[in-house]
């Protein structure tokens, strides 16, 4: 009768590998040790599983849990709803971001592990799962098309593979140690992405590489050396000056004509030069893996975020993304390990404005016109006055941060103006004539950055070197 009962009993994978393993033992004599490695514990009790199947039979390997529903255990009805939460509602974020946005906006609280456990143990994997877990579970699937019962658990069905292969030292990019101080080097790029709405939009940001800290970000439509220059100023009235910039080697950075990139002639290369900034450009994303790292978590969470606080344009995400870095860098940024800083005191606000500044040579057209960005200009003094120059004279003209528009010419710095198209009024036929008042023009002075001789020295001095 007892034999009958033996047969009967069902077993789950995991209890009739050991009950496979203490019958291969009975039926062979083998060494108590090898039991012991196959059942994975101690010889003691490996002893007491073979005395336990003497004494109960079959039932013995029968886990005293059985049946019994833990109190920690996720409701049926949870259990469901976070599965079509993590397929439908938040689609596309990763295990540690869903279990955020559960927290945040569900009023569902877990464990990261717990729900990375239930959603690998349903095939659902993370936007930034690694090779080794997807290998995982595609073994998962095709032992639950073979069996009716999962072999083992999903962290035992990994095999690792043995093989060890040594890379060519050019294709290698082992990981280099964080600078020591915060501000001695900032890694600055930009990603187009679909962040809102429907259309795409370029994110440009500056991260520190002792700290791993989104010091800046900045939207703009497309990826743009104005998007970079708000991203540096807000470093700088933040931070202060910091010591080396590392970017790609996109031309808002450097000539694709050369390697060296000391004294570059661009616009940016010129603006850092003039703060002090030693600019380093690279073309292997690697090099600037802090930066890559960061934007590979924020096209994860930051969509997510901007489309739960309803954004829909670029001025309300920059307007968003302060208080966003803000909780990113309590998660994600670390301490730096010195109390002081590579930043040194930046100019004031004004200053800053004028030294990110764009440079063109311009020559005067006839009657004293100035063309530039499809608009025709006339020179004016500090006191308004209009200053006709001969035509085919050369010179400079400088659109500051904030729009404003200069002429350097001869090392003297003047203001432009929007050459008026058509009179205000009519001397003969207006009977009202109200004269424009003309106030003053406040001309930035001692801008020796400016100056034509200089900004020509700088490009001249790049080209002579290569």
């Amino acid at each position: 009768m007892s034999n009958d009962k033996r047969d009967i009993i069902e077993l789950t994978s995991k209890e009739y590998l050991q009950y496979k393993a203490v019958m291969k033992y009975l039926k062979t004599h083998h060494n108590i040790a090898r039991l012991a490695a196959e059942l994975k514990y101690t010889k003691q009790t490996a002893w007491a599983y073979i005395r336990g199947y003497k004494e109960q039979g079959k039932a013995f390997f029968i886990s005293g849990h059985r049946g019994i529903i833990p109190k920690t255990r996720m409701p049926d009805e949870t259990r469901e709803k976070v599965l079509d939460l993590f397929q439908g509602k938040y689609k596309g974020s990763s295990y540690r971001h869903f279990k955020e946005l559960l927290d945040k906006y569900e009023g569902i609280h877990y464990s990261a592990e717990c729900l990375r456990g239930l959603l690998l143990k349903h095939g659902l994997l993370s936007p930034l799962s690694v090779k080794k877990t997807k290998k995982m579970i595609k073994k998962l699937k095709a032992e639950q098309a073979k069996e009716s019962q999962i072999e083992g658990s999903i962290e035992s069905s990994i095999e690792n593979d043995s093989d060890t292969n040594v890379l060519n030292k050019n294709k290698a990019h082992p990981r280099r140690p964080r600078k020591r101080y915060s501000g001695e080097l900032i890694q600055i790029d930009a990603s187009t992405h679909c962040w809102f709405g429907d259309g795409k939009s370029s994110l440009h940001i500056a991260v520190d590489d002792a700290t791993s800290k989104i010091m800046a970000g900045f939207f703009d439509t497309q990826e743009t050396l104005y998007g970079y220059f708000k991203t540096l100023k807000e470093v700088l009235l933040k931070y202060g000056v910091p010591s080396t910039i590392l970017s790609d080697k996109r031309t808002v950075f450097t000539s694709k004509s050369s390697e060296d990139v000391r004294d570059r002639p661009t616009q940016f290369g010129y603006a850092c030069n003039n703060l002090g900034i030693c600019l380093k450009t690279t073309s292997i994303p690697q090099t600037k893996g802090r930066v890559e790292r960061a934007f590979g978590t924020l096209q994860k969470r930051l969509p997510m975020e901007l489309k739960f606080a309803g954004i829909s344009t670029i001025d309300q995400a920059n307007n968003f993304l302060e208080k966003f870095f803000v909780d990113y860098n309590e998660k994600f940024a670390i301490e730096s390990t010195e109390k002081d800083n590579a930043f040194i005191p930046p100019p004031t606000a004004d200053e800053i404005a004028l030294i990110l500044s764009t440079h063109y040579e311009r020559t005067v057209r006839g009657g004293g016109t100035i063309n530039f960005e499809c608009n025709e200009y006339v020179v004016l003094d500090s006191k308004a006055n209009i200053i006709n120059f001969r035509k085919g004279v050369k010179g400079n003209v400088t659109k500051t941060l904030d729009g404003k528009l200069y002429f350097n010419i001869a090392n003297e710095t003047y203001a432009l103006e929007k050459r008026v198209l058509v009179e205000p009024y009519s001397k003969e036929f207006d009977t009202e004539i109200i004269e424009p008042e003309r106030s003053e023009i406040k001309i930035p002075k001692n801008m020796h950055i400016w100056k034509s001789t200089v900004f020509k020295s700088y490009v001249n001095r790049h080209r002579s070197d290569h």
